[in-house]
């Protein structure tokens, strides 16, 4: 039985502890301080037990120091530490199947955390308009204490979507990422001897590097899907050598390398057209995809700023 060390490394603890265990915190410390009566109960137990309501008080200001602690971790140091250094000599470090899931793990964060946020997002917009809306009223309706546990919820939740928002667009600005992601899966492929596991890590590497080539040089691989059936179904291709040859050449410092070596495995009668241009939709939808991402990120952040400083009842 495989260890927690072989198949993860301490990147991946760093960043279940930042977007999960640093949110409970942040939601805890600001339902705290939101909530007088609380702070009163908090002073009174200190004044109780040590006799000495300075301690209590002592708690409170470390709560709010705590904050700007998580605010820092989450919005800057988690999303930029990788560019202190090389992000080649970063990954290239790293457990590679750990690696792929812990960028599987932040977009499935984005995509899980996304109808919060539109959520707050028009929370926010229709309580500016007027506070006679659907959403306010909904929110209004909530007792004490629980309105202001789920805001403190919904602002933490906020965070952990920025902070992995944030990760993916500074990792996805870095032109040769998707190639080290490729690179990465074929590293994975090598280590797993389940054919139905090498045959996933081969589809998503091939998926990688032809997105590193549609931003890199305008082209695509014409047919994809062509090649996948071709290595998965053709009982004439040796699967196996083929694999291994494509994973060499992802070894190799010429990032062009594997396209030679797909065009000679895979016997491409036609080679001047394995790479086409890429299409203007495709492009558009790039862009589009860039955009909404840079100006979703920045969103986030003020939003989750602003819902926990302070966090006030709509």
């Amino acid at each position: 039985m495989r260890s927690l060390k072989q198949d993860h490394d301490k990147h991946l603890i760093v960043t279940v502890t930042v977007l999960v265990a640093l949110p409970i915190l942040l939601a805890y410390s600001t339902f705290i301080l939101a909530n007088v009566s609380y702070q009163t109960q908090i002073i009174t137990l200190f004044m109780e037990n040590f006799s000495d309501a300075r301690i209590g008080f002592q708690f409170l200001v470390s709560l709010m120091l705590l904050q700007y602690v998580i605010f820092v971790v989450m919005l800057i140091l988690y999303p930029a530490y990788p560019f202190i250094f090389s992000i080649e000599n970063h990954l290239s470090k790293r457990n590679p199947k750990s690696a792929l899931t812990e960028y599987g793990v932040l977009k499935k964060i984005v995509y899980t955390l996304l109808p919060l946020f539109f959520f707050t997002i028009a929370l926010r917009i229709s309580s500016g308009i007027t506070e006679d809306n659907p959403l306010t009223a909904l929110v209004v309706s909530i007792d004490e204490p629980a309105q202001s546990l789920f805001l403190s919820i919904l602002g933490a939740t906020l965070f952990a979507f920025a902070s992995a928002l944030l990760r993916i667009a500074l990792l996805n600005g870095s032109k040769h990422f998707k190639f080290y992601l490729a690179r990465l899966s074929f590293r994975a492929m090598a280590r797993v001897e389940d054919e139905i596991e090498r045959v996933k890590y081969l589809v998503l590497g091939l998926g990688f590097y032809n997105k590193y080539i549609r931003r890199t040089l305008g082209l695509q691989i014409n047919d994809l899907k062509l090649i996948y059936s071709k290595i998965i179904a053709d009982v004439a291709v040796d699967r196996r050598y083929f694999m291994k040859e494509l994973g060499t050449a992802f070894e190799d410092n010429d990032r062009l390398k594997p396209i030679r070596c797909l065009t000679g495995l895979s016997d491409t009668k036609d080679p001047e057209h394995f790479l086409v241009k890429e299409s203007v939709g495709k492009k558009l939808e790039e862009w589009a995809t860039i955009l909404g991402t840079l100006a979703s990120a920045i969103t986030a952040v003020i939003s989750a700023i602003v819902s926990v400083l302070p966090p006030t009842p709509p």
